[in-house]
């Protein structure tokens, strides 16, 4: 098994007993269109006449902003933590930072279950990073 989140590739998964596959997720539901702020318009706007040339950054620019957006509609149902370090399981290579971390634990300060989402931020070799975010979660 891999050493750390960000060694696994696919096949890890697989050994994990995942099945692993890509779908719609929200495909038979109706879901509200939600404006973004005039501020995460301007944040986005602003990131986007730069070049972005490394993971931190993207994760920085792009997407802590929008997930700050959304942790802003969801004040009191979700918290986002960025670049905690998550140990799951030290055999199994399941140890690790990961970029962003949702829990349903509003006002905790410190990771708590359930853990409902990790998001992960890749420059380049998207299969790595579903396998890496897979195994986050």
């Amino acid at each position: 098994m891999p050493s750390s989140y960000s060694k696994f590739k696919l096949e890890d998964i697989n050994a994990l007993g995942i099945n692993a596959y890509s779908d719609k997720l929200f495909q038979n539901i109706e879901i509200p269109e939600i404006l973004p702020s005039p501020i995460l318009t301007t944040l986005l706007e602003r990131a986007t006449r730069k070049f972005i040339g490394t993971e931190k950054a993207k994760s920085e620019k792009i997407i802590a902003p929008i997930l700050d957006e959304l942790e802003e509609l969801n004040r009191n149902h979700l918290a986002i933590f960025s670049g905690y370090q998550f140990n799951v399981d030290k055999e199994l290579g399941l140890m690790g930072f990961c970029d962003f971390i949702f829990s349903r634990k509003p006002k905790a300060l410190d990771i708590q279950s359930p853990i409902f989402c990790i998001a992960e931020s890749k420059n380049e070799n998207i299969d790595n990073g579903v396998a890496q975010c897979i195994a986050e979660m």
